[in-house]
C-alpha cells in the first residue's frame, strides 16, 4: 500500500486544515473529533495577563487620581499598583527567566512612580514637572517596554505594535484623570471603560505572541479559540461590572458628583451582557436575564444610600436583596439556562460571595480601613474571572457544536500552489507571496522551504532552536522535522523521507515529492519555466 493511502489523511489534517472551529484542543487527526474547552494552557495564559493588566489599569487610574486628591488612601493605591507589577514580574520570570524579569521590573518601576508623580504635579500646579512626567508615560515608557516585549517574544509582538498600544493605554489613563478632575464625568467614565477593555486586547496579543514563540510550552494550544474568546468576553464584562457596582455603591454613599454617572455605567454594562445571553439563549432568555439583573444595579444604589443614612433597617433590607434574593434568582436562571452544567447551588454561592465583596469594599472604605478595602477589591475583581471561567465553561460544555464540537476535518485551503526553482515567488491560487529563499534541486531532488509551503497551506510552523526542530502543527496534531535527518515524526510516528531534510540560507528545506505524496497532492513540472505546480 502506498504511503499516501496510509497517512495522507493524517498529514492533511496537520497541514491543510486551518483552525476550522478554532476549538481548543484542536481536532485530533486520528480521532477526527474534539471536545472544546475554555481551559487550555494558552487560554489560561491569556486570562492571566488580561486579569493582571486590567487590575493594573484600575490601580494606575486610582494612584494618579488619589495622589491628585491628596486622599488618605493614596499611598495604598500606589502600593496596590506596585504589588500588581510584582505579580507581572513573576509571570515574566516564569517565561523569560530572572534576567528578563529584572529588565522588565526596571522598566515598569518608572511607570508606577510617574503615575503618582503626575497626580502630584497637577495638584501642585507644577507645569514643568507635569509635562515631563506626561512625556515619560506617553513616550519613554511605551518605547522601552515595547522594545523589551518585542525582543523577549522574538519579534512575534513587533516593537511598533507594542509601543503604539502601550501609548494608547497611557493615554486612556490620562484621559480618565484629566476628564475627572475637570468635572467631565461622562467622558471620564467612557475613557475608563475603553481603557479597561483595551487591557484585554493587550492580554490577548501578548499571550498570542508568547504562545507562538513557545508552542511546546503551551501544548500547541491557541489563545483565540471560540471557547477562549467566550471566557474572555464574560471575564471582561464581569470584571467591569464589579468595578461599576463598587463605584455605584461607594459614590452613592459619598454623595459624589459622579454618582449618577457610575450608576449609568453599571446599567450600561448589564445591557452589554444581554446581547451575549440572547445570542446563546434567545430573546426570551435575554429578557429574563435583563429583568433579574435590573434589580441588582438598583439595589447597588440603595446600599450606598442606606449606609450613608445609617438606618439599620434600610441597610439590612438592601443587603438581603443583593446577598439573598438576587443570587438565588440569577443562580437559578443560569442553572436552568445551562441545563445544570452550572449547578444552581454553585452559581448562587459564588454570586453571594461576589455581592459580599462589594459590601466589604464599601464598609471598609466607610470605616477608613483602607488596606482591607483594597484587599476586598482585589479579591472581588479576581472572583469575577473565576465566574467568567465557570460560566463560559458550562456554556461550552452545553453547546460544544457552537464552540467547536465534534468536527470531521475536510481538505481546505488552496487548490493550487506554484513554485519556481531558484525563484523567490510562491503563488497560492491567485495570490503571490515573496519568499526570502528559493526552492532548489540537489542531486535530482527538488527541495522547498518548509515554512513557506506550510504557511501557503495554512498550517502553523515554529522552530525550536534548542532541539533544532521544525514543528508543523494544528492543535494536538504535529509533525517534527530535523535538519540532517531522513525521516519525519507525525504524531510520534516515524515516516521515512528517503532524503535528508536540509538547512539552506537559514531555512529548513524538505523534499517536495515526499511532501506532495504525503498530502496526496499531484505534482507537475514545467521544464521550460522550471516551475513546479501542486494541485488537489
Amino acid at each position: 500500500m502506498k504511503l499516501k493511502k496510509v497517512l495522507g489523511t493524517c498529514m492533511a489534517a496537520v497541514l491543510l486544515v486551518p483552525s476550522m472551529a478554532m476549538a481548543a484542543p484542536a481536532p485530533s487527526a486520528s480521532a477526527a473529533s474534539v471536545t472544546p474547552t475554555v481551559k487550555t494552557p494558552a487560554a489560561d495564559l491569556r486570562m492571566t495577563f488580561s486579569e493582571l493588566l486590567a487590575a493594573h489599569f484600575e490601580y494606575q487610574v486610582m494612584t494618579t487620581l488619589k495622589e491628585y486628591q491628596n486622599a488618605e488612601d493614596a499611598d495604598l493605591a500606589q502600593d496596590m499598583l506596585e504589588a500588581n507589577a510584582e505579580e507581572m514580574v513573576k509571570a515574566v520570570q516564569s517565561l523569560y527567566g530572572a534576567e528578563g524579569a529584572k529588565q522588565f521590573e526596571e522598566i515598569f518601576s518608572s511607570q508606577y512612580e510617574d503615575s503618582a508623580g503626575l497626580g502630584m504635579a497637577v495638584r501642585s500646579k507644577n507645569m514643568n514637572e507635569e509635562n515631563r512626567v506626561k512625556d515619560e508615560l506617553l513616550q519613554d515608557f511605551p518605547s522601552e517596554l515595547g522594545g523589551f516585549l518585542s525582543t523577549a517574544t522574538g519579534g512575534n509582538l513587533p516593537a511598533g505594535t507594542a509601543t503604539q498600544v502601550l501609548m494608547a493605554h497611557e493615554k486612556d489613563v490620562q484621559d480618565v484623570f484629566y476628564n475627572y478632575i475637570n468635572g467631565n464625568y461622562e467622558e471620564a467614565y467612557q475613557a475608563y471603560d475603553e481603557g479597561y477593555k483595551r487591557m484585554f486586547v493587550i492580554g490577548e496579543a501578548l499571550s498570542g505572541a508568547i504562545v507562538k514563540q513557545m508552542p511546546e510550552k503551551f501544548d500547541h494550544t491557541k489563545v483565540d479559540t471560540p471557547a477562549a474568546d467566550l471566557r474572555a468576553t464574560f471575564s471582561q464584562l464581569l470584571g467591569a461590572h464589579f468595578n461599576y457596582q463598587v463605584m455605584t455603591s461607594l459614590k452613592q454613599y459619598q454623595q459624589a458628583a459622579d454618582a449618577g454617572v457610575a450608576a449609568d455605567m453599571l446599567e450600561a454594562n448589564a445591557n452589554e451582557m444581554v446581547p451575549a445571553i440572547q445570542s446563546l439563549y434567545g430573546k426570551a432568555g435575554a429578557d429574563q436575564f435583563a429583568k433579574i439583573f435590573s434589580s441588582q444595579y438598583k439595589d447597588s444604589t440603595s446600599i450606598g444610600e442606606a449606609i450613608r443614612s445609617g438606618n439599620m433597617n434600610d441597610i439590612q433590607q438592601a443587603q438581603d436583596n443583593v446577598l439573598k434574593d438576587f443570587p438565588m434568582e440569577l443562580g437559578g436562571f443560569l442553572a436552568a439556562a445551562t441545563e445544570n452544567n452550572l449547578p444552581a447551588a454553585t452559581a448562587t454561592n459564588v454570586l453571594m460571595a461576589h455581592e459580599q465583596d462589594v459590601i466589604n469594599v464599601v464598609n471598609n472604605f466607610k470605616n477608613k480601613q483602607y488596606a482591607q478595602a483594597y484587599q476586598a477589591f482585589e479579591e472581588g475583581h479576581g472572583r469575577m474571572f473565576d465566574i467568567g471561567e465557570a460560566l463560559s465553561g458550562a456554556i461550552v460544555t452545553q453547546m460544544p457544536e457552537k464552540f467547536g464540537g465534534t468536527v470531521t476535518p475536510e481538505p481546505m485551503g488552496p487548490m493550487k500552489i506554484w513554485l519556481g526553482i531558484n525563484d523567490h515567488i510562491i503563488k497560492v491560487d491567485d495570490k503571490q507571496i515573496k519568499m526570502d529563499v528559493t526552492p532548489f534541486v540537489d542531486k535530482g531532488t527538488t527541495y522547498v522551504p518548509l515554512r513557506f509551503l506550510s504557511e501557503a497551506i495554512q498550517a502553523d510552523i515554529s522552530w525550536n532552536n534548542k532541539t533544532k526542530t521544525a514543528w508543523v502543527m494544528i492543535g494536538e496534531d504535529k509533525a517534527a522535522f530535523w535538519p540532517g535527518v531522513d525521516y519525519v515524526e507525525l504524531n510520534e510516528q516515524k515516516l521515512n523521507i528517503g532524503k535528508d531534510v536540509m538547512i539552506r540560507d537559514g531555512r529548513v528545506q524538505v523534499p517536495l515529492r515526499f511532501m506532495a505524496e504525503l498530502l496526496d497532492w499531484k505534482v507537475s513540472y514545467d521544464k521550460n519555466t522550471h516551475g513546479v505546480t501542486l494541485t488537489r
